[in-house]
C-alpha cells in the first residue's frame, strides 16, 4: 500500500542520519590523510567562517563535521530511494536483497564507528601504561648508601663557555626517602650577563646518584611525567643522547658512570653555538656511559 512504502521510505531517511553523521568527520580526516575526495564542510569553512582563534577554530571544526555529514545524509538517501523504487517496481529478489543489505549497513555504520573511536580513545592509554610499567620493571634495586659530598668546581665546569658566564650555582642533596636512592644534584646557570640569566640562560645540573644502575635509570625520560612522543634518543655532537621536547622544558640529558648530565638548551644543528659548546664541554668532562 502507498502508505506503508512512504512509512518504510521516512524510515530510511531516518536511518540515514546516524549513518551520515559517523561518516562525515571519517571523511574529512581521510582526506587531510590521504588527499583524496576534497571534503566540502573544510572547503565551506575556510570560505564562511571568519575570525582567528580557538573560538574561530572551534566554529570551524563543526561547519566542516556539520557539511559533510549533511552531503553524506543526501548521498544516502539517494541511494536508499534508488534501491527502494528499484525494489517497488521490479519485485526482484536481487533488489530486495540489496535494499535489505544497505539498512543493514546503516544500522551497522554508527555502531562500528562508535567501537572504532572507542579503541582510539583507550589505546594510547593502554600503550602508556604499558611503557609506565616497563619502566617501573627496569628500576634497579634500593640502595641506602649515601651520596659523597663534592665541592661545586669540581663537579661543575665554572669558567666561561661559548661567550656564556656561570652567573649562578648551587648544590642540593636528596636524602634516600622509599625506593628513591640519596642523590646530589650541583647546578650551574650559564648567561652573557645576570639581566639575561633567567631570559636567556643556559642551565646544566650534574646529579650524582650511589651507582651507575641509577644514574643510567634517572637519565631516561620518565612515561609519567614525559609524553612519550616528545622524547628520544638523538644522535647529536656523536652521542647519542636523550632529548626532551618539553615546551619550556627542552633539554638533553645522559648518563657519564654514577652521574647524569642535563643541559637544558634548544637543538641547534650548528656546532658553534653555546648550547653547543656547552654540551661538548660537559661530554668533554663526563663522557656518556654506553
Amino acid at each position: 500500500m502507498p502508505w506503508k512504502r512512504l512509512v518504510i521510505r521516512l524510515l530510511l531517511m531516518l536511518a540515514c542520519i546516524p549513518a551520515a553523521i559517523s561518516i562525515g568527520p571519517f571523511w574529512w580526516g581521510a582526506w587531510l590523510k590521504y588527499g583524496f575526495l576534497p571534503s566540502p564542510g573544510f572547503w565551506a569553512a575556510r570560505h564562511f567562517v571568519k575570525g582567528e582563534g580557538f573560538e574561530a577554530m572551534g566554529r570551524g571544526l563543526y561547519t566542516t563535521m556539520a557539511v559533510d555529514s549533511a552531503v553524506c545524509w543526501v548521498a544516502l538517501i539517494v541511494i536508499a530511494m534508488i534501491l527502494t523504487i528499484w525494489y517497488d517496481r521490479t519485485k526482484s529478489r536481487f533488489a530486495r536483497v540489496l535494499r535489505n543489505g544497505f539498512i543493514v549497513v546503516l544500522v551497522l555504520i554508527p555502531i562500528a564507528s562508535t567501537l572504532l573511536v572507542a579503541y582510539n580513545v583507550r589505546r594510547p592509554v593502554r600503550e602508556r601504561a604499558k611503557i609506565i610499567a616497563e619502566y617501573n620493571q627496569a628500576r634497579p634495586a634500593s640502595v641506602t648508601q649515601p651520596v659523597p659530598s663534592r665541592t661545586e668546581d669540581a663537579v661543575l665546569i665554572l669558567h666561561p663557555i661559548g661567550g656564556l658566564e656561570p652567573r649562578q650555582q648551587g648544590h642540593q642533596e636528596d636524602l634516600h626517602f622509599g625506593s628513591e636512592p640519596s642523590s646530589v644534584s650541583y647546578w650551574v646557570t650559564y648567561a652573557s650577563s645576570e639581566r639575561d640569566r633567567a631570559r636567556q640562560g643556559i642551565k646544566v645540573t650534574v646529579s650524582e646518584y650511589p651507582n651507575s644502575a641509577w644514574a643510567a635509570f634517572q637519565a631516561r625520560p620518565d612515561p609519567s611525567k614525559y609524553d612519550a612522543s616528545r622524547t628520544s634518543e638523538l644522535f647529536h655532537l656523536d652521542n647519542i643522547l636523550f632529548f626532551f621536547d618539553g615546551g619550556y622544558e627542552t633539554h638533553f640529558s645522559w648518563p657519564s658512570g654514577n652521574f647524569v648530565v642535563r643541559v637544558w638548551c634548544d637543538r641547534s644543528n650548528n656546532p658553534d653555538t653555546p648550547q653547543n659548546l656547552i654540551l661538548k664541554a660537559y661530554l668533554n668532562k663526563y663522557p656518556r656511559t654506553m
